[in-house]
C-alpha cells in the first residue's frame, strides 16, 4: 500500500473511531438526561378524582390502579410523592427517576389541622415510549448524517494531507532515480516544514556529490596527464637504449633518474593531498616560534635561490606569540610557497606579524603577478597560471593544493593577493597560542 493511501486510511479510521465514540457517549448522555415534559394538560376531574381518593380512603393504598388507568389514557408517567419528595408510587418504577424539581406538579393537602400532609403528582413523558423513541431515532439520524458529512470532510482533508506529504517524497524519489541514471534533477524544496528542508538538504548534497565527482574526474584526468609525460619519456629512452639508438651514458641515465624522481614526487604529493582531504593525515602539534619557522625555510632555500640570483629576506619580530604546528608539515607549507615564489620573482620576502587572534606568515614575490580571475583557482589541484612554464620546470601543480589542506588541518587559512606586474603575496594565518 502506498504512503498516500496509508495516510488517507489513517485519517479516515481516526475520524470514524472519534465519531462512533462521540456518538455513543452523546446518545447515552441524551438518554440519561433528556426529560420531555408533556404538553397534554391533565383533566381537572381526574386531578379531583385523585384528591377524592385520598379523602375517601384516608390513605393512598390502592391509588396504583387509578394512576395506571391515567397512564394508559394519557400515555404519561405518573409519580406520586410525599412532602419530602419520597416516591410513594411510580407507574414506571423500572425506569430511571427523572429530576423531580423539573416536573409539573399538583399539590394535595389532607389530614387534621396540625398534621397536614402534602403529596405531589408529577407527569413526565416515559423514556421508551413512542415519543421518546422517535426523538432518539431522530437524533440518531441527524448524527448519522453529520457523521457521514464529517467523514467526507475528513477524507478530503486526509487526501490533501496525503498529497502534501507524498508529493515532495515522490519528487525526492524521482531525483534519486535521476541521479542513479546519470541525469540529475533537483528535488522539490516547497514541501511543508521538515519535508522542504529535506528537499533543500538533498539538493545541496546532490550538488556537492556532483562537484566531488567532477573534481574526482578532473583529478584522475590531470594525474593521468602528469604521469603520461615522464612515463612516455622513460619509455622512449629505454626503447632507444634497448634498440641501441641511444647511448646509456651518464647524462641519459641522469635524465631517466630525474623522471623517476618526478614521478615519485607526484605520487607522494597525491598521497599527501588525499590523506589531508580525508582528514587522515597524522599531525604532531607543538608550540613553535613563527620567526624560527621562517628562518628554517629561508635557510633551506637560500643556497639554490642565491645560485639563481634570487634574494630571500625575513622580517619577523622576536616577541611574536607561538603557534601550535606540526613543524614538518608547516615547513612543507612554507617551503612550497617559497619554491613557488622563486619561479616567478627574484626578490622574495618572508614576513611574520600578528593580526587579531592570529599570526600571519606571508611570502611575497616581485613576479608578474596573477590575473584577478585566476586568484580563486590557484589552490585547485593541477591548476597552473602558466602551464607551459610549470611543466617545463617539472612541477605537478599540487603544491598550493597541499598548502591549503595542510593549513586547514592546523585550523588556519591561506589567502592569495596579487597585482599584475607587481608580484603576489600568499598569507598563511594560524591561531596564536594564548600565553
Amino acid at each position: 500500500m502506498s504512503l498516500r493511501a496509508r495516510i488517507l486510511l489513517a485519517v479516515l479510521v481516526v475520524a470514524a473511531v472519534a465519531l462512533v465514540m462521540g456518538g455513543l457517549v452523546a446518545r447515552q448522555a441524551v438518554r440519561s438526561e433528556i426529560v420531555t415534559v408533556t404538553d397534554i394538560e391533565i383533566d381537572d376531574n381526574d386531578v379531583a378524582e385523585v384528591d377524592l381518593f385520598r379523602s375517601d380512603t384516608g390513605s393512598w393504598d390502592g391509588v396504583d390502579l387509578l394512576l395506571e388507568d391515567f397512564d394508559s389514557v394519557y400515555g404519561l408517567r405518573f409519580i406520586l410523592t410525599d412532602v419530602d419528595e419520597q416516591v410513594l408510587y411510580d407507574t414506571r418504577a423500572a425506569d430511571d427517576l427523572p429530576p423531580l424539581d423539573l416536573l409539573p406538579a399538583y399539590q394535595f393537602s389532607h389530614g387534621p389541622a396540625g398534621e397536614r400532609q402534602q403529596t405531589l403528582l408529577f407527569t413526565v413523558d416515559i423514556m421508551g415510549s413512542g415519543g421518546s423513541d422517535d426523538a432518539l431515532r431522530s437524533i440518531d439520524r441527524r448524527f448519522l448524517l453529520a457523521g457521514l458529512a464529517s467523514l467526507v470532510v475528513a477524507g478530503l482533508m486526509g487526501l490533501w494531507l496525503a498529497n502534501l506529504v507524498t508529493r515532495p517524497v515522490r519528487g525526492l524519489t524521482q531525483s534519486i532515480a535521476a541521479i542513479r541514471g546519470g541525469a540529475p534533477s533537483p528535488a522539490p524544496e516547497d514541501g511543508p516544514g521538515e519535508l522542504g528542508t529535506l528537499g533543500k538538504s538533498f539538493n545541496e548534497m546532490a550538488q556537492e556529490l556532483e562537484r566531488s565527482e567532477s573534481n574526482r574526474q578532473a583529478m584522475v584526468a590531470d594525474a593521468a596527464h602528469e604521469l603520461r609525460t615522464p612515463l612516455a619519456n622513460l619509455k622512449g629512452h629505454l626503447e632507444g637504449i634497448s634498440d641501441g639508438v641511444i647511448e646509456p651514458d651518464e647524462a641519459t641515465i641522469g635524465g631517466l633518474v630525474g623522471d623517476v624522481d618526478r614521478l615519485g614526487l607526484l605520487v607522494d604529493d597525491l598521497q599527501s593531498l588525499a590523506m589531508a582531504e580525508a582528514d587522515s593525515l597524522p599531525l604532531t602539534l607543538s608550540p613553535a616560534d613563527p620567526a624560527a619557522i621562517l628562518g628554517r625555510v629561508a635557510a633551506t632555500h637560500s643556497a639554490r635561490a642565491s645560485a639563481n640570483g634570487i634574494a630571500i629576506s625575513v622580517q619577523a619580530p622576536a616577541d611574536l606569540p607561538r603557534v601550535a604546528v606540526d613543524e614538518l608539515r608547516i615547513d612543507q607549507v612554507m617551503g612550497n610557497l617559497v619554491a613557488n615564489a622563486t619561479r616567478y620573482g627574484d626578490q622574495i620576502q618572508l614576513v611574520a606579524a600578528v593580526e587579531g587572534p592570529n599570526v600571519n606568515l606571508s611570502v611575497t614575490d616581485n613576479g608578474p603577478g596573477i590575473p584577478a580571475d585566476q586568484l580563486e583557482k590557484v589552490f585547485d589541484r593541477f591548476y597552473r597560471t602558466d602551464p607551459s612554464r610549470d611543466r617545463a620546470t617539472g612541477q605537478g601543480g599540487l603544491g598550493l593544493s597541499i598548502v591549503k589542506q595542510f593549513v586547514r588541518l592546523h585550523g588556519g587559512t591561506v589567502t592569495a593577493e596579487s597585482v599584475e606586474g607587481a608580484g603576489s603575496t600568499f598569507t598563511v594565518s594560524l591561531p596564536a597560542l594564548v600565553a
